[in-house]
C-alpha cells in the first residue's frame, strides 16, 4: 500500500501561514478600547512629555474607528518612499519611519549629513501633523 502524502502537504502548506498569522494577533482583536477603558490607560513614564501624551490619547481615540498608514524610509534618502507614497495615492502617510543606521559603507562626514538630514525632514513631517518613527 503507498501513501500519498500530496494532499497532506497542499494542506500544511496552505493552513500552517494563516495559523501563525492568526496567532500574531493580540488577544481582543477587532475590539476597540471602550471609552471607561481608555480613560484608565495612562503611559507607563509617568514623566511624559505633552505631546506624547497627547499623541497616545489620540490613538486611544481611534482604536477600532479608524487606521493609520506609515512609511519606512532610508538614511541615505528620508523621503524617497513616502513621497513616492504621495505621488501615486495623492495622499500623505500618517506615521513617517526614519532610518538612523548607516551600513552602505559611507564615511563619517556623510554619515553625519546623512542623518540630519532625516532630523530635518522629521522636524518637517511633525510639524506638518504627522507622526515619527525612528
Amino acid at each position: 500500500m503507498r501513501f500519498n502524502f500530496i494532499p497532506l502537504y497542499r494542506l500544511i502548506r496552505h493552513a500552517l501561514p494563516v495559523v501563525m498569522l492568526f496567532s500574531l494577533l493580540p488577544v481582543g482583536f477587532g475590539e476597540s478600547l471602550s471609552v471607561a477603558n481608555a480613560a484608565a490607560l495612562q503611559p507607563v513614564n509617568s514623566d511624559t512629555s505633552t505631546q506624547a501624551r497627547e499623541l497616545y490619547s489620540y490613538l486611544i481615540s481611534i482604536s477600532g474607528k479608524k487606521i493609520i498608514t506609515g512609511q519606512h524610509d532610508y538614511l541615505e534618502s528620508p523621503d524617497e518612499l513616502s513621497n513616492k507614497v504621495q505621488k501615486i495615492s495623492h495622499s500623505y502617510v500618517g506615521v513617517h519611519g526614519y532610518e538612523m543606521g548607516a551600513i552602505s559603507g559611507q564615511s563619517a562626514a556623510t554619515e553625519a549629513a546623512q542623518r540630519k538630514n532625516v532630523v530635518d525632514s522629521a522636524i518637517r513631517w511633525s510639524r506638518s501633523g504627522g507622526i515619527v518613527t525612528m
